[in-house]
């Protein structure tokens, strides 16, 4: 019986070519255009949920071009066959993704190398926004805390004094906080806020509105931290 790492190289190719992802919907640095092909994901693209693109392109695609850039590193590693294929494979996926099907007209380049090398820069750009990305979240939480003691203390000598019940109870507010975001790179920085004229009731729509704001920025900063040691631990395998 004839095993499949003793059929030739290029029906071995043609083969591979047809396996079919599962993970493929989920990388975040290729995705599925308006003409249902694969491109790289550009510095400033925001990424969707690609999953119903992804099937309309394996029914448009199928068995063609479907294997993802994790199964072709994976495959490297089962035997020397799938290694020795794997440059072409390799070829063929960098040509698909980033030149519209279009070889070059030398053709002795590490392809590997170079959709590699995207990769790592790509991630090497995610690093960069989740440290704004953490700033931001974390000047948040710094605002919330602030702004949701200012209306408590308020609101405190509002009960104790018994103005409460004054119908007429209006206060200043301030010592407050608010955020400014730098136009070019996003980084933000903390502003003193101007005074609120507020009444009992905005009191306490407003204390527990940045109690709400401060738990969701609280609870953000643990996914960006996830985030950021995933791309870290990316980066540091292409180094």
């Amino acid at each position: 019986m004839i095993n499949i790492i003793d059929l030739p190289n290029d029906i071995l190719l043609h083969i591979l070519l047809m396996v079919e992802s599962n993970d493929f919907s989920h990388i975040p640095f290729i995705r599925v255009n308006g003409n249902y092909r694969i491109v790289p994901v550009k510095k400033d693209y925001r990424l969707y949920d690609q999953t119903n693109l992804y099937k309309q392109y394996y029914k448009l695609n199928r068995y063609k071009n479907v294997i993802s850039p994790d199964t072709i590193s994976n495959l490297e590693t089962v035997c020397k066959t799938f290694l020795s294929v794997s440059p072409d494979l390799w070829r063929t996926q960098y040509i698909s993704h980033f030149r519209k099907g279009i070889p070059f007209k030398r053709d002795d380049y590490d392809f590997k190398k170079k959709y590699k090398t995207f990769i790592r820069d790509y991630f090497i750009g995610r690093l960069s926004k989740h440290r704004i990305e953490r700033e931001k979240n974390t000047a948040n939480i710094d605002i919330s805390r602030n702004n949701a003691y200012q209306f408590y203390q308020h609101l405190k000598s509002a009960v104790d004094s018994f103005s409460m019940d004054d119908p007429t109870y209006l206060v200043e507010v301030d010592d407050l906080l608010m955020i400014r975001l730098d136009p070019v790179s996003g980084a933000p920085d903390i502003l003193v806020a101007p005074p609120r004229i507020v009444s009992f009731d905005d009191l306490i729509y407003l204390r527990k509105f940045y109690l709400k704001e401060l738990s969701w920025h609280t609870s953000r900063s643990k996914k960006i931290k996830k985030q950021k040691n995933k791309a870290k631990r990316i980066v540091s395998s292409f180094t």
